[in-house]
């Protein structure tokens, strides 16, 4: 008894294992022999990231906020940037004494620092002079090391810079500044006022707003952390530029053609009609084309993209809904 009861049990998986393989094969199209096509709705998105890294100081948007264009959604925190253009501002605040240095010339007391300064150098060199000579003369005589008559070599290397400087420094007072000296000067402030300028507008990048209307999608960081360039922190979405995409077999692509207006059954607002106006058809790539086996007797079918908008907006449309075509009689104008 209990072998009769397996035995119909045992036909009924060998039948549906062998319509699978049908399936899988081509043989038996199952999922595709129908006269309809079920598609999705997208949207634009827009992934929006910081250009600097630091800590999210503040947290302005939830999931699913709506937003209007230039609303305030992140503010960073940080101190990096801040540091940055301190920077700039001190070297722009160089830049321009040196500039009007140049352009006045030296003064008397100048003249004299630089007298004084170049009297100093000269005295340092000197010294430095005789301390080498002493400690060559030590290590002619194997009373020091090597490095100790290095390290004398380079004080006195070090102290001769200093009053090559210092002479310049004193001829430079005397004569005032050259034209082409007074150029450089100014074209340093250009410089360093470019460089603040472009510390100042990446330092407003701490605060990240919204680029277009629409809804967040996702916030993908919290209140405290790190984020870096590049990395997107919150993605929005635009519910006024939707579109279905539909993948259809290329047997099924006489049904439809470049600009044609077909309608589609939103179930999710209560099988609604919506007219949508085909703006784009394209094939998928390779994985996504249909194997014919040799049993089949059929051939190789590509899978192609099509794309097509609301003819009329339509409230409440959201991407991830689903929307159905009919392939036989659809009743828009095409």
């Amino acid at each position: 008894m209990k072998k009769s009861a397996a035995a119909p049990a045992v036909l009924l998986g060998l039948i549906g294992l062998s319509i699978i393989l049908l399936s899988m094969t081509g043989v038996l199209d199952v999922s595709y022999d129908r006269d309809f096509a079920q598609g999705e709705i997208d949207a634009t998105r827009v992934d929006i990231s910081p250009k600097l890294t630091g800590r999210v100081l503040e947290q302005l948007v939830d999931d699913g906020a709506s937003v209007r264009k230039g609303d305030l959604l992140l503010v960073i925190d940080s101190p990096e940037m801040e540091a940055r253009v301190n920077q700039a501002r001190a070297a722009l605040a160089q830049a321009k004494a040196v500039q009007a240095k140049a352009h006045r010339g030296a003064r008397d007391e100048e003249v004299r620092q630089a007298e004084t300064s170049l009297s100093e150098a000269q005295a340092a060199r000197r010294i430095a002079q005789q301390t080498y000579e002493r400690v060559r003369q030590l290590h002619a005589n194997k009373a020091i090391s090597s490095q100790d008559l290095d390290e004398s070599r380079s004080q006195l290397s070090i102290a001769r810079e200093r009053e090559e400087r210092a002479a310049a420094a004193l001829e430079m007072a005397r004569t005032g500044s050259r034209i082409e000296d007074i150029e450089a000067a100014d074209a340093q402030v250009d410089l360093a006022q470019a460089a603040l300028d472009e510390a100042l507008a990446t330092s407003r990048d701490i605060r990240l707003s919204a680029p277009m209307d629409g809804e967040v999608s996702k916030v993908l960081v919290r209140q405290g952390e790190l984020v870096t360039p590049g990395y997107p922190v919150v993605s929005l979405v635009d519910l006024n530029d939707v579109w279905s995409v539909v993948q259809l077999r290329e047997k099924y692509l006489n049904h439809v053609k470049m600009g044609g207006v077909y309608v589609g059954t939103i179930p999710a607002l209560g099988d609604r009609k919506v007219r949508f106006r085909v703006t784009y058809i394209s094939p998928l790539g390779d994985f996504a084309t249909w194997r014919a086996t040799n049993s089949s007797g059929s051939y190789d079918m590509k899978t192609f993209e099509v794309h097509s908008t609301p003819v009329e907006p339509v409230p409440g449309l959201r991407p991830g809904m689903s929307v159905i075509f009919s392939l036989e009689d659809n009743p828009a104008e095409n």
